[in-house]
């Protein structure tokens, strides 16, 4: 009996030995691994580190401690945006995690730039509307949080589609102080190129007045904003040409309004042509009544001429006269 029990005791004994030899091997491997894991963290880090220093950066120690975390956490995956982005990473993983390190792998140094003028606001609303969104905010610090989060997809179809548009659009809601903001996003992401081009042809309209305030100009004047959209016609060559029309229309009800106009211009040109006549007619009849209200006409007309002594005998009377006197 006393044997069997110390069988089982040996046994047991023997077992407990098996797994303490067995985890002292595991824990030694996993010891291991973990000092191979810590020293190629500090072997990456220490690449980043003379990667920042050589374009400028001030890396302190604690930035190193920070980077080796971020390697062991993380991978190469940050190792990878830290070469592409730069030292702005580390804080912008250090803070946003996850999230942070998403939008550096998808847009770089866009990304960097949207948080420095957005900061928290620019990982919620690329959160929201996804990372091309950094582009947006990347172009200006003009724009309200408010109005980004409200027409964000706008803001980048904009930002696609015209070259400086995001900067553009910003200057036309800062003109009008936030005001007509709705508006101008509709106008720009649908009329945006019309705008432009309206603008670059009318120098006269608009002199030297910044891009942002013209384009607010023709979003919030109606007729302005009608040329612009028509293919850029010149504001009062349009009205001459619609007060014209309601001339014309008010002819006749507007039905035969332009037949009548060209019928009455007609007439209107015949009649110019009868006075041009009446008056050349006029001046002759003028000049003919001058030459027969002159004396020595008046006589010629009459078949006189005066004598030596201003008788005014016709050639008759002085013949006969002349014959008398040789008879007697």
């Amino acid at each position: 009996m006393m044997n069997n029990k110390n069988f089982k005791v040996n046994s047991a004994m023997c077992l407990v030995l098996a797994v303490a030899i067995a985890l002292a091997g595991v824990l030694s491997s996993a010891g291991s691994a973990s000092a191979n894991v810590a020293k190629v963290a500090v072997g990456a880090a220490d690449d980043l580190v003379r990667l920042f220093v050589r374009s400028g950066a001030k890396v302190g120690s604690s930035t190193v401690t920070v980077i080796e975390r971020h390697v062991i956490n993380y991978g190469d995956d940050f190792v990878r945006v830290a070469r592409a982005v730069g030292v702005e990473s580390v804080e912008i993983v250090s803070k946003y995690s996850d999230r942070g390190l998403r939008m550096l792998n998808a847009q770089g140094r866009n990304a960097v730039v949207a948080i420095a003028n957005y900061g928290d606001d620019a990982v919620r609303i690329c959160g929201k509307y996804g990372d091309e969104m950094a582009s947006v905010m990347t172009k200006t610090r003009k724009l309200p949080v408010a109005v980004i989060e409200s027409h964000g997809p706008a803001l980048a179809k904009i930002g696609k589609e015209i070259p400086r548009g995001v900067e553009i659009t910003a200057g036309a809601i800062a003109a009008g102080a936030g005001r007509n903001a709705d508006k101008v996003i509709m106008a720009m992401g649908k009329y945006g190129k019309n705008i432009l081009d309206y603008i670059q042809k009318n120098p006269v309209i608009f002199g030297e007045m910044l891009i942002g305030y013209a384009v607010y100009k023709v979003v919030t004047d109606d007729e302005l904003f009608k040329a612009a959209v028509g293919g850029a016609v010149d504001v009062a060559g349009k009205g001459l040409e619609q007060a014209g029309k309601t001339a014309s229309d008010s002819i006749n009800g507007g039905g035969n309004g332009a037949a009548l106009v060209k019928s009455f211009g007609v007439i209107f040109l015949l009649a110019l042509i009868t006075l041009a006549l009446l008056s050349k007619l006029g001046a002759n009849f003028h000049q003919m009544a001058r030459m027969f209200d002159k004396p020595e006409n008046n006589n010629q007309q009459a078949g006189l001429h005066k004598g030596p002594g201003g008788s005014g005998l016709s050639d008759d009377d002085v013949a006969r006269a002349m014959n008398k006197k040789a008879v007697r």
